[in-house]
């Protein structure tokens, strides 16, 4: 609020908590609202438009600006994709840089560590590209979660050492008993203070959430009462069940659907999944508000968050397995129904939502396509995420071997540079089953790329097995039936 009051732009970017977000998702947003902000217009158009159709690559929005003709940006060959990712991070770092220019920024992202990789590696290029110029990012992360990962802990530090790092703990006792006679109107007396800082250890969220169940039940009109054993909720979990039981049974019954969304959830998804209205979810969902357990989301109206990733876990831990299951195929099929014009933005909350209700061949199908979206803009650990996901479901479910191994080929792909080990393994075990359906095409193409591995210089080098595989493609490739390298798996 200081920020923006004294001329700055704020713009706001959250991590998606569980699965289904689409890569980059927190700076996707950020970019949205930069586009949506009228101050900022001016700037967009002294990009260049090799940058425009880049940033339009993962945020198409920017085409509908009427004073600009983005051309549409083909995918980048194989050869080039480290390349094609840096210059998809220069251009959104170049649009901020610019915007920055025109009025100060305050980018704030949150909840890090949920998240995806490749916003992770985008976000560490643009704060070592906007050192300099007026524009300061703002990212908060739960450090318990960080530590639980390596990957995520070697990404987060990453990110620190382009900046400073500020701990936050709970508040202090004095500090809780200010935000009690703030939230109640009243002096907070010393035994109320004590209870509601042992009950909480100082956490804002759930300081504020165990004195809306104080005001709600009258103990601090009941002085009697609390001489006769005043007893806060047993633990946080309890605190916020308490928390949901006190609203009206719809409302509660909304939250559930929510939940299964994610921490952050759309109105008209809701209303979408039963016989209500947009407008009457929102009066709906004005109760949790006042309550203290949703907020409104910053990043676009009609959009609704969890005050707390915990409260979401805790609406939806005590779902039953079928109630889950029966939320997420409800979930997915709304989504399908909605936005059929345009899935692409929406297929990897597809193929989550349709793997978590066991519908397992449409979570499949929506990977595969999730990792193909994931691809043209250059989110490689995203795609390789997307690609796993659905062998996994492939494999436990015995299915298509022919669309096992071209996902195996895919991976074979994304890891030859990386870990060319893994690569070979699964190359050759989609050779295997490329062989046993007696598809010569296909198994040409990955004779030539494990006979690529072993003859680049590297651990694997190893000519003589090089020579064989290169052999084994050569009859094929020489008549012209397959390219040796297409440019996306």
């Amino acid at each position: 609020m200081r920020a923006a009051s004294s001329g700055s732009c704020v713009l706001w970017g959250r991590c998606w908590e569980g699965g289904g977000a689409p890569a980059y998702w927190p700076i996707l947003q950020v970019v949205r609202a930069l586009i949506a902000r009228r101050e900022l217009a001016p700037a967009v158009p002294l990009l260049s438009g090799e940058k425009l159709a880049l940033i339009a690559s993962i945020a198409p929005e920017l085409r509908q600006l009427s004073n600009l003709h983005i051309a549409e940006k083909s995918p980048a060959p194989a050869s080039d994709r480290e390349k094609a990712r840096f210059e998809l991070f220069d251009s959104v770092a170049s649009l901020f840089r610019a915007c920055a220019a025109v009025v100060p920024l305050v980018l704030v992202i949150d909840d890090l560590h949920d998240a995806d990789q490749s916003s992770l590696q985008m976000l560490t290029f643009i704060a070592k590209g906007l050192k300099d110029s007026r524009a300061m990012i703002v990212g908060t992360h739960r450090d318990a979660e960080v530590r639980r990962s390596p990957e995520l802990g070697e990404r987060i530090g990453d990110l620190n050492r382009e900046g400073s790092t500020l701990p936050l703990g709970g508040l202090s006792r004095s500090e809780v008993a200010e935000f009690v006679t703030s939230r109640s109107g009243r002096t907070a007396e010393e035994d109320v203070v004590a209870r509601v800082y042992s009950a909480t250890d100082g956490n804002p969220l759930f300081v504020d959430g165990v004195v809306r169940l104080m005001l709600a039940d009258h103990e601090f009109n009941n002085p009697s009462g609390r001489d006769a054993g005043f007893k806060l909720p047993h633990g946080v979990r309890e605190s916020i069940r308490r928390q949901l039981s006190a609203l009206p049974e719809e409302a509660q019954e909304l939250l559930k659907i929510a939940a299964v969304i994610g921490n952050e959830f759309d109105a008209n998804l809701i209303a979408n999944q039963g016989e209500i209205k947009a407008a009457e979810v929102a009066n709906l969902l004005e109760h949790a508000i006042a309550a203290g357990v949703v907020s409104r989301s910053v990043s676009a109206s009609g959009r609704y968050r969890f005050s707390h990733a915990l409260i979401r876990n805790a609406v939806y831990d005590d779902l039953s397995p079928v109630e889950r299951s029966q939320l997420h195929l409800q979930t997915a099929t709304s989504i399908e129904e909605l936005h059929a014009s345009d899935l692409k933005p929406h297929l990897a909350a597809l193929a989550h939502h349709f793997r978590e209700a066991g519908h397992w061949e449409k979570a499949v199908d929506y990977s595969i396509l999730a990792a193909e979206a994931s691809l043209t803009v250059y989110a490689y650990d995203e795609a390789l995420s997307h690609r796993n996901e659905a062998l996994e479901l492939l494999d436990l479910h015995d299915g298509n071997p022919g669309k096992k191994a071209d996902l195996l080929t895919g991976l074979g792909w994304l890891l030859e540079t990386t870990s060319p080990q893994k690569a070979v393994d699964h190359l050759e075990r989609a050779l295997g089953l490329y062989e046993a359906l007696k598809a010569v095409d296909d198994g040409a193409r990955v004779h030539m790329m494990l006979g690529g591995i072993f003859a680049r210089s590297g651990p694997l080098n190893d000519p003589p097995r090089a020579l064989v595989h290169l052999r084994k493609a050569e009859p094929v490739l020489r008549v012209g039936k397959q390219e040796p390298l297409p440019h996306t798996y």
